[in-house]
């Protein structure tokens, strides 16, 4: 990869200078995203090319040919007549590919990769089985042009469209570094307000400069040409360094040959999404993909604890990190998250962007005080003792001292002190994350469960103490899969895998099974006329109420029992705490996931949804 970031910082530097175009052969090809492959192994499939390629940028569309059938001749399926086409997002990614590429040795055979200026999709039979040209016919995915003033200065001369696209979105990614830094100064500063204000943005000009000349090197040899070619996405902090362990938008894969590649977390490519806002003013729901590291340990005792007398039969039985191919393989995690918000977008997003930051950075010594601040609510968790986290946690340390008041007024503050705690408790805290960490109780390792259910807790912690997300909140189903494979494999091509369900409130998670194509529910909904749900609220005595549409309303307005944010109703019982399952499926018996908001599991049935998703384009 180091002639990659060498490749992409020269073509950078030539698009600054105005040099490409004269004198790079790739620019007759600037208008077409796809390339041609040649020498392939006839033994690879698609799969196997989408490995080597997608280091490179996002493939969109790829096409192998298969062997035409001839009577007298038996070959097996899935081989390829030891060619393809491939089509990337951008036609930067398809320069890295034909320079890097081509002359590669891939089993034994020389592949060769060049550009194609005009690619022709392979006609399709209609019903009368006559060749006819497809329907949506895809030319290439070349960057649009970038509009630029006419007082834009150097920029009027950039003819080629990839380089105003590549300038204008450095500019912006230059004015976002520029407005973060005025913001720190202004808040370091704000005694020397009284200076001149043209002085104070000349100062304020040659520290930008400065640090963009001290940071822009290092930052960009950190990431990779993917990372510099295309705009960040969401799910991904860019604060993360993407070549150390942590969460980051792809999944490490290593071939049965030891190539190693990177299977981009990217709707499209590895996994299909789709979101609509209906007539709604906003778009409240948000999804995330990520993947996250845990402790090899941790997952290891996960799986003990789903152990039955039959899967001790199971090839995965006793996995280890080592076995499955070194921590960096086998300890990634991938993550799915679908979140419905309510009363604002605000909630969902913050979910979408931190959630699984979270949830891989909990520790065991977070749990006293995370346990103390819930507590600190009162009402239904005026006896709280932790929940799933009750072993990590102290009984003596969540008790308050039973001293009598002196007096009527100091009697009548201390029936408010829930209250009063609930809302400006460590007044100092900044978030999740600033969580206050005390020794831990036990030396043993979190379960997923625990895991979960801190993260869960510390996020709807900083919801309810940040005035930003009053009168908001969000459900949350979350999807963990973790391949048992040995050696590891992504998880769509695993033969065993370890899936985890994380469920708040009423998104959904339904499996299909493979063979009958019948829907498998693998979450439950937290409405209040569910039976262990109204249980848990019948003890606090909140009232379960039923509207005019005959739908049970928790205190009146709330179809759920569970969610992040909805600060107004911790007291009366709406908790954060996740309910969490973990499963061992056999790869091959199941077709797909499904996870879906309310909006669509009101109006079709988990079959409904899984029919038109198995059959959906």
């Amino acid at each position: 990869m180091n002639s990659v970031r060498e490749i992409q910082r020269i073509n950078e530097r030539e698009l600054e200078l105005g040099l490409h175009g004269s004198g790079s052969w790739h620019d007759q090809y600037k208008d077409s995203a796809y390339i041609y492959v040649g020498g392939l192994h006839y033994d690879m499939t698609e799969g196997d090319v989408l490995t080597i390629f997608s280091q490179y940028g996002e493939i969109v569309h790829i096409h192998l040919p298969k062997p035409r059938s001839e009577p007298d001749t038996q070959k097996p399926k899935g081989h390829n007549r030891g060619f393809g086409f491939l089509m990337y997002e951008d036609q930067r990614s398809t320069v890295l590919a034909v320079d890097n590429l081509n002359g590669t040795q891939v089993l034994g055979r020389t592949l060769r990769v060049d550009h194609v200026a005009h690619f022709q999709p392979e006609r399709v039979r209609d019903a009368q089985g006559h060749l006819v040209e497809p329907d949506e016919q895809v030319f290439n995915c070349a960057p649009p042009e970038t509009v630029v003033d006419d007082e834009g200065g150097e920029d009027d001369e950039l003819e080629d469209p990839m380089a105003a696209y590549l300038s204008d979105k450095r500019r912006r990614r230059e004015k976002r570094r520029d407005e973060r830094h005025r913001h720190r100064r202004h808040r370091h500063h704000r005694h020397h307000r009284h200076r001149d204000d043209h002085e104070h943005d000349a100062d304020q000009d040659r520290d930008d400069a400065g640090e963009k000349d001290t940071h822009s090197g290092s930052r960009d040899a950190s990431r990779g040409p993917e990372d510099r070619s295309r705009s960040a996405t969401p799910v991904m902090d860019r604060r993360v360094r993407t070549d150390t362990p942590g969460v980051h938008d792809y999944v490490r894969v290593r071939s049965r040959q030891g190539l190693h590649a990177r299977i981009p977390l990217r709707a499209g490519v590895s996994f299909g999404a789709a979101m609509s806002r209906g007539d709604r003013a906003q778009q409240e729901d948000a999804m995330s993909t990520a993947c996250v590291m845990l402790p090899c340990e941790q997952l290891r005792q996960n799986l003990l604890q789903n152990v039955s007398r039959r899967t001790k039969r199971d090839p995965w039985y006793g996995w280890t990190c080592e076995e499955a191919g070194g921590e960096e393989l086998a300890a990634q995690v991938v993550w799915f998250g679908c979140f419905d918000g309510h009363g604002g977008p605000q909630v969902s997003q913050l979910l979408q962007n931190k959630l699984h930051h979270v949830f891989e950075e909990a520790d065991p010594s977070m749990v006293l005080d995370t346990v103390q601040y819930t507590c600190s609510i009162g009402g239904y968790f005026g006896r709280f003792q932790g929940g799933a986290l009750e072993r990590l946690v102290d009984p003596s340390q969540l008790r308050r001292p039973s001293t009598a008041p002196a007096s009527l007024e100091a009697l009548a503050d201390a029936a408010h002190a829930s209250d009063l705690e609930h809302y400006v408790a460590l007044d100092a805290d900044q978030g999740a994350m600033h969580t206050q960490r005390h020794p831990v109780l036990s030396t043993a390792q979190m379960s997923m469960q625990e895991r979960a259910t801190l993260a869960w807790l510390m996020m709807d912690r900083e919801i309810q103490q940040n005035e930003a997300y009053s009168g908001a909140g969000s459900t949350a189903s979350v999807l963990l899969l973790h391949s048992l494979d040995v050696p590891t494999a992504p998880w769509y091509a695993s033969e065993y895998l370890a899936v985890t369900t994380v469920q708040l409130g009423d998104t959904r998670l339904v499996l299909c099974d493979a063979e009958t194509g019948d829907a498998i529910p693998l979450t439950r909904l937290h409405h209040p006329d569910d039976p262990i749900e109204s249980d848990r609220l019948s003890r606090q005595g909140a009232g379960v109420l039923t509207d005019s549409f005959g739908e049970a309303r928790f205190l009146g307005t709330l179809a759920n029992t569970r969610s992040f944010g909805d600060t107004q109703a911790k007291r009366y019982g709406m908790t954060a705490e996740p309910e969490v399952q973990t499963h061992i499926l056999q790869g091959s018996r199941f077709a797909f996931i499904a996870g879906f908001s309310d909006g669509i599991g009101d109006v079709m049935s988990d079959q409904e949804l899984v029919d038109d998703a198995a059959t959906a384009d």
